[in-house]
């Protein structure tokens, strides 16, 4: 119990909110992206979700009851919502606005999507030099595949993965958009390490398929 191990419940609860003060925005629309900035809620960082206004296309997958989503619930956990339509002038002056004040942002996006929207990694990095944005695709921003739409069943195939699996008859499990979001993870954490000592931030191109 906690009086006997109090030492270790004490760390269990600093464990939980290590990453207190640090806000995330995530705009990540499925299981890329967003396990990983559920895994950073989990140590108690701020993750504001931007959903278009009808919501997240995850709230519809594998739905438990009327609102209640297995896989929403999985990996959106401990975030905060907010629908926005980024095709307005007005939705990417409230994102910038939620920009100035944030020390992340995750975006999953077809290379040259947010460029498009004037919310790339150049423009918002002039409102905030301190963010950091990591950008997280199926064959990443550079490269003959780069916009090329991918999911995780087709970067397990374009990768090898595949062929590493016992029973390739069966469905696979899902792989390539969690292991790379806890990539994604650890890649926002050592920025984050990194901006301590530079006081800027820095733009992250994290390949699913590598």
């Amino acid at each position: 119990n906690c009086r006997a191990q109090a030492g270790g419940c004490r760390l269990v609860q600093l464990m939980s909110r290590i990453l207190e003060g640090v806000r995330i925005i995530d705009m990540s629309s499925f299981l890329a992206g967003a396990y990983g900035t559920g895994l950073l809620a989990s140590f108690g960082a701020e993750v504001i979700m931007l959903e278009p206004l009808k919501g997240s296309f995850m709230r519809s997958v594998d739905s438990l009851a009327p609102g209640l989503a297995a896989l929403s619930s999985l990996v959106n956990h401990d975030k905060k919502n907010v629908a926005l339509n980024l095709k307005t002038e007005k939705g990417r002056e409230i994102l910038k606005a939620l920009v100035k004040n944030s020390d992340v942002l995750v975006e999953t996006f077809v290379p040259d999507t947010m460029s498009k929207l004037g919310l790339d990694y150049e423009s918002l990095a002039l409102a905030n030099p301190q963010l950091i944005y990591l950008s997280q695709t199926a064959y990443g921003q550079t490269g003959p595949r780069r916009n090329d739409v991918g999911y995780d069943a087709g970067v397990q195939a374009t990768s090898g993965m595949q062929t590493l699996r016992e029973h390739p008859e069966v469905a696979p499990p899902i792989f390539g958009d969690i292991v790379s979001s806890v990539y994604g993870a650890l890649a926002i954490l050592m920025a984050l390490w990194c901006r301590q000592a530079t006081g800027r931030g820095q733009y992250i191109d994290l390949s699913m398929n590598d």
